[in-house]
């Protein structure tokens, strides 16, 4: 039978309360809307009508949790015990709540642009040619900046395993992200009328997703320097890891 007890972490010589300590970083995360455009009434005396559907994916950044003996020292390359949580759950997409926008009358080209709510640009303007009515297929890749946390709390302590910790963790969308549709005029009829862009909202900045907590043993009783390291695309660090602290037996 395990013995167990309670358990804090120490940090910089600080003890720490049980509701943990949390690290965080910054991430330009690779993303992708995929999107249909429902065109009517184009072409003719009165505003088109575009009704917008689709979803944003995005990769799933990692905390991989890793337990030592020691503080992380590059002079004591010692891997360590290693654990892995997802943030978000695995394929994450979200779903915006559409509303209906309006063109100009007359014909005109239509353009798509990605940007967050300071206008900056999030990748390249596309140009769809004239606004038709119909059904519209599009897709955009792009950079959407992030910031990913990490919050570790200590649990118990298991004799003769060591530490147990929980970890959960979350990703916000500081500036957000909105959808931009250029509409401007086509052709010697409507030469003289103004263009519009009309903003359709994707993300509200400040948008966060949460994890549920997940609980790690350490396994040795002498690994119990906790760090953490934030993984993004395809398996590659998003920054160097990063120290929490020390599992105290108390």
């Amino acid at each position: 039978m395990r013995a167990e007890s309670n358990v804090g972490i120490r940090a910089a010589g600080e003890a720490l309360a049980r509701d943990g300590r949390a690290v965080a970083v910054s991430h330009a995360m690779p993303a992708r809307l995929r999107a249909r455009l429902h065109i009517a009434g184009s072409g003719g005396s009165v505003e088109p009508v575009v009704m917008l559907q689709g979803t944003l994916a995005f990769s799933s950044p990692r905390a991989r949790v890793i337990f030592r003996s020691h503080p992380l020292d590059p002079g004591r390359p010692e891997e360590g015990v290693t654990r892995e949580a997802r943030l978000v759950p695995s394929g994450a997409r979200l779903v915006p709540r559409w509303s209906p926008v309006r063109g100009i009358a007359g014909r005109s080209r239509l353009s798509l642009q990605l940007a967050d709510f300071d206008g900056r640009p999030l990748g390249p303007e596309q140009d769809f040619g004239e606004c038709s009515d119909g059904v519209r297929e599009i897709q955009a890749h792009f950079v959407l900046e992030a910031n990913v946390r990490a919050s570790v709390s200590a649990r118990e302590w298991h004799e003769p395993e060591g530490p147990s910790i929980a970890v959960d963790g979350e990703l916000m969308f500081p500036r957000g992200v909105i959808l931009k549709l250029g509409f401007s005029p086509l052709g010697t009829r409507t030469e003289r009328m103004r263009g519009s862009v009309s903003d359709v909202q994707l993300i509200h900045p400040g948008f966060a997703m949460y994890s549920s907590e997940k609980r790690f043993d350490s396994g040795l009783r002498d690994h119990t320097w906790v760090s953490i390291l934030f993984i993004g695309e395809a398996g590659r660090p998003i920054v160097d890891e990063q120290v929490v602290g020390c599992c105290v037996h108390g």
